[in-house]
Formats: structure tokens, C-alpha cells, sequence
């Protein structure tokens, strides 16, 4: 799917326009946003989240790589639940990546952690499974990607797999 607008009788595609006149394409971006607030008003958690997959993705590099900080996330106490669910629906529904980016960008520990994990409790279930699609668009280190899906063929897509991939991923607290 691509963005377009029409200005002064030509299409222009909005990576386009943001080169050209950055501040024009901006205001038509607001524009298109405050529509799609109206409409659907999980809109701006949904935003928060998808900048925080997509952060946690891009830090992600698999192995000894992974930021030290991101090695640590833990759950908060009394989350451990709702984590669990959540990890378990984003590998089901988004694959590996999602459940990577959900894992990692939901750690207390991360910048913005806490939030992030908050709006995705809060959007609704249709937003919720789209993000999680959306989320095996995000390119990820390649021989990680290939280990776990070792491990997740090995066991199946279950709590038990789901514990075994985030062990994989070194974290040692892992949700009941």
C-alpha cells in the first residue's frame, strides 16, 4: 500500500513529498491523523507500541549483540499473567519477531517499557492483532531468526516453547 496526495494537479507519494516540501506533507500526515483519532481511538496507544516494537527490533541483533539491558528485562510483580498471555498471542499471531519485539519493548527495565506495555494491555483486540502482523515486517538478525525457529519447531507454539525462546534469548526471569 503507498500514500499519495495530490498537489497542484500531480500524485506525489509521501516519502516524495517529505523530501520536497517536508512541512506541507507533515501537515497533510496531522491531517489524516486527527480522521483517523475520530475514528478509531485507540489510535495514539497504538503509536506508542508501534514505536516501541519497531525500537526493540532495531536493537535487537541476536546472540552476544543484544544490548545488556534488554538481556535483563524482567516482569514488573503482579504482570507476570498478563505478560504471559500477551507473549503467548504475539507468537501466535505475529510470529517470532512479534514475540521478540513485544518481549523486549514490554521490559520494565527498557526506556519507555512500562508504557509501552500499558497501551498494548489498553488498545483493543483488533488492534492488538494487527500490530502483531504488522510486526514480521521488521527485518531481524538472520541466524537468530533461524535458531529460534529451530527451537520453536522442536516444541511446538506453546507456553513451553514460548519459555524456551525467551530463555534462548538469555533472560533468566521468565513468566510463570
Amino acid at each position: 500500500m503507498r500514500l499519495l496526495y495530490e498537489q497542484d494537479g500531480e500524485t506525489v507519494e509521501i516519502e516524495t513529498g517529505l523530501r520536497k516540501n517536508p512541512l506541507q506533507a507533515r501537515g497533510l500526515l496531522i491531517q489524516a491523523w486527527l480522521l483517523c483519532e475520530r475514528v478509531i481511538p485507540d489510535s495514539a496507544d497504538v503509536l506508542e507500541v508501534e514505536r516501541g516494537l519497531r525500537d526493540a527490533i532495531s536493537q535487537f541483533k541476536g546472540g552476544d549483540h543484544i544490548p545488556r539491558y534488554l538481556l535483563k528485562g524482567k516482569t514488573e510483580l503482579g504482570l507476570s499473567a498478563s505478560k504471559d498471555k500477551l507473549l503467548q498471542l504475539s507468537l501466535r499471531i505475529g510470529g517470532l519477531v512479534a514475540l521478540i519485539a513485544v518481549f523486549y519493548a514490554t521490559a520494565y527495565n527498557a526506556v519507555g517499557g512500562r508504557k509501552v506495555f500499558k497501551c498494548l494491555e489498553s488498545i483493543s483486540e483488533e488492534s492488538k492483532v494487527d500490530l502483531l502482523k504488522r510486526a514480521n515486517s521488521n527485518p531481524v538478525n538472520v541466524q537468530m531468526m533461524a535458531l529460534l525457529n529451530l527451537i520453536l519447531r522442536q516444541h511446538g507454539p506453546d507456553a513451553t516453547s514460548t519459555a524456551c525462546l525467551l530463555y534462548s534469548l538469555s533472560t533468566k526471569e521468565l513468566p510463570k
